[in-house]
């Protein structure tokens, strides 16, 4: 076989995200005839959970037995500078599984008592979702952790792309491993052997479950994901071999049979794969959701069996030790084996995996393909200016953690990474807003110190300075735009608002996940009288995977159509060599507003939201919005235009783009000035989704304010009035309110 022959086989079966690995030039006759040159491989990720780096003898244990993740590791690629995707188990998942840091991900904290404040938004994107659109057969046995125990909930695991699931939904449900019950692609799954009696283990199902999915599917490519709740609290295991009888704390008996039951899990996989032919087809990832855990008591502490391999902090902490965690890559006869130094991070899964299948990841992505770490190639992944981001902010009790983080444990911190240097910052409470000046800052050289024991702070301010400035920009309030993905791989982005009697631009795009395109023929079906014409190509040839290619329309709904949010539905199809896509997308018809200037209280509503009765309009402050009550004032000033609002209120009108200044004077109106000092209010303007101005609390006696701004563009203006102290005072008005051509 030459060394031609050997790349082109290598490059077909891995995808282009392997181009620059090399492999051994001859494979045993028996692997030759088991591989499918032109078939994507099969994907296995294990999590486990709370296992810490030194706790493999691959990463220096030497109490420990770990004999098939060594074996796997010497025979892959092992990553030394491996980072989780946070100090906890929630918000580390999430950002691998959805290729974002805890800066962007929607789950950035453990649940506490509420399952639903750990709960994917409807908006976001598994790996499975990418991976299964590309015609991967996906489950998913073990923790998931996301969401309440509702089947067809959108954050039960086969709404979020896995066609198999059995395991814990609730994330504190993990936290017993002879549970009553379990949950699966249907629903409850009872197990009634485990009522007053530890029968069944949890995680030894889980294997038995990904054993024989991998079994079942060995004929087509698969992505499994098995998440076993081991070694996490407490100290449960079925057998405490091979160390019964040793003189150690009950609890690191048990912890160390949990930690060498876990290898076995990795052994049987392993030997399963290549039992069935197909280990050379097939990437295996193993890794940790953050550091090791003090819990479960019976004096097991991570000292005992240094589980930190000399790093400061474990789990809860932002230091190496809670954060750093092992990643192993096998795939015989892909990956040569080798030491991976480079930083990289559990979000950098999803584009790697993505990759792998032959499919176009969303491209808002924290990660980066992994691609470079697994082959050894020089360049590519993170350059010494890109950087690592975490964010903590956690309820849970650890007596250990709390010291390390010198008593700090339940403020909200934040650490970022980049090259050499490491930034880590408290606040001083348990909220993130607060001045600057007001965090205490840390700063670590990893090159000199791996051991964070030295703070330099104070010796190098325009790294901290840097650093700091990074933590503000990689953090994004929730929630907020993304572009728009789905498995289907066809969508139709409308504008905000389409407007009766004029024509504005409708875009169809589809992408192509991995399947064969030849060709994609895009159409756009709208409603009985309406017109529709193509403005760019509709017929599109040679999509290769990855790619996307757009249709502009021009939709013009008639003069006469009713106005509504959400009322009418525009249909999309695309047909390829081998599907038919269909997508659907409600639109916003509304009527341009007259010609001049306009005060607001003259313009259709497009949403209202009032505290108590309808958005009082013109001259009244009376409950029904006619002259029936106290005319609009503020501080003895009349008005004759304007809303009166009685907070939490909202207001939006359809501006379409033709105004370019809005001014309204805003404050605490004399109705309830008037009857006493406790009114206290705030005011945000918004155009579009762009925040032009907010008013910071208003109430009698800072007295009214002039509000005058650019709108020029916007198509719509929205009016938020807020509590800022809840009394039944805030009565509030926007007095005068005109938009100006």
């Amino acid at each position: 076989m030459s060394t031609a022959q050997t790349r082109r086989q290598f490059l077909t079966a891995t995808g282009a995200a392997f181009a620059g690995a090399a492999v051994p030039a001859a494979l045993p006759a028996a692997a030759r005839a088991a591989r499918s040159p032109r078939r994507p491989p099969n994907l296995v990720v294990v999590m486990v959970d709370d296992l810490g780096l030194g706790e493999l003898g691959a990463y220096g244990q030497d109490v420990i037995a770990t004999p098939n993740l060594d074996r796997v590791a010497g025979e892959g690629v092992r990553f030394s500078s491996f980072y989780a995707g946070g100090p906890v188990c929630a918000p580390s998942r999430c950002a691998m599984l959805t290729g974002l840091h805890t800066g962007h991900c929607t789950v950035r904290e453990n649940p506490g008592t509420d399952p639903e404040s750990a709960t994917f938004r409807p908006e976001d994107v598994t790996f499975a979702e990418v991976v299964r659109a590309a015609g991967y057969r996906t489950g998913l046995f073990g923790k998931w952790g996301f969401g309440p125990r509702q089947p067809g909930h959108h954050s039960y695991p086969t709404a979020c792309g896995f066609d198999e699931f059995l395991g814990f939904i609730g994330h504190g449900d993990a936290h017993e491993h002879y549970p009553a019950q379990l949950f699966g692609d249907e629903g409850r799954m009872a197990l009634p052997e485990n009522e007053g009696a530890d029968v069944t283990y949890a995680s030894d199902l889980f294997l038995e479950r990904s054993l024989d999915f991998v079994e079942r599917h060995r004929e087509r490519p698969f992505l499994l994901l098995f998440t076993p709740t081991i070694p996490h609290a407490p100290h449960d295991v079925p057998s405490l071999e091979p160390y019964e009888g040793q003189p150690w704390p009950a609890g690191s008996v048990a912890h160390a049979a949990q930690v060498t039951r876990l290898d076995d899990y990795v052994g049987r996989l392993v030997r399963r794969l290549e039992r069935l032919g197909i280990a050379d087809d097939t990437v295996v990832f193993f890794a940790s959701d953050n550091g090791p855990h003090e819990e479960g008591g019976q004096g097991h502490t991570p000292a005992f069996f240094d589980a930190t391999a000399g790093l400061r902090g474990h789990k809860r902490n932002l230091y190496e030790g809670g954060i750093r965690a092992p990643l192993i890559a096998w795939s015989p006869h892909r990956l040569r084996p080798r030491v991976e130094r480079r930083p990289w991070a559990v979000w950098d899964l999803f584009p790697t995996l993505a990759g792998l299948a032959g499919a176009a990841p969303p491209p808002w992505l924290d990660g980066r393909s992994l691609e470079p770490g697994l082959t050894g190639r020089r360049g590519g992944g993170r350059g010494d200016e890109d950087h690592l981001y975490w964010y903590r902010r956690d309820g849970g009790s650890s007596r250990l953690a709390n010291e390390i983080d010198g008593g700090r444990l339940q403020q909200v911190a934040e650490a970022v990474r980049r090259g050499r240097w490491k930034a880590v910052r408290f606040a001083p409470g348990r909220e993130r807003y607060v001045r600057g000046d007001e965090w205490a800052v840390e700063l670590y050289d990893l090159e000199a110190d791996p051991g964070e024991t030295t703070d330099v702070a104070a010796g190098h301010p325009e790294v901290v300075a840097g650093l700091v400035a990074l933590m503000r920009a990689s953090w994004r309030e929730l929630p907020y735009e993304r572009e728009t993905w789905t498995p289907e791989g066809l969508a139709v982005e409308p504008p905000q608002f389409l407007v009766a009697g004029e024509g504005r631009h409708v875009d169809t795009v589809f992408t192509n996940h991995g399947r064969a395109a030849a060709r994609a023929a895009l159409e756009l079906r709208v409603p009985a009288g309406w017109a529709v014409e193509a403005l760019s190509a509709s017929e599109h040839r040679a999509v290769p995977p990855g790619r996307s290619v757009r249709t502009v329309w021009r939709v013009t709904p008639p003069a006469g159509t009713a106005p509504g949010l959400d009322d009418h539905r525009l249909e999309a199809s695309a047909v390829t060599a081998r599907d038919r896509l269909e997508a659907t997308a409600a639109v916003n018809v509304v009527v341009a507003p007259p010609a001049g200037d306009q005060y607001v209280s003259d313009l259709p509503f497009l949403r209202e939201r009032n505290g108590f009765g309808p958005v009082e309009r013109d001259r009244s402050n009376g409950r029904d919005g006619a002259l029936d009550g106290p005319p609009i004032g503020l501080a003895g000033q009349r008005y004759d235009k304007g809303l009166g609002v009685h907070a939490e209120s909202e207001v939006v009108v359809f501006l379409g783009g033709g105004f370019r200044r809005f001014a309204s004077d805003i404050g605490i109106d004399d109705f309830s000035a008037n009857q006493g000092d406790a009114g206290s209010v705030r005011f945000a303007v918004f155009a579009d989704d762009r925040l032009l101005h907010e008013s910071g609390v208003l109430t009698k006696a800072t007295g009214p304010r002039r509000v005058e701004l650019d709108v020029e563009g916007a198509d719509a203006l929205r009016l938020l009035v807020t509590n800022a102290r809840g009394t039944s005072k805030d009565h509030a008005s926007w007095a005068g309110a005109k938009l100006v051509r």
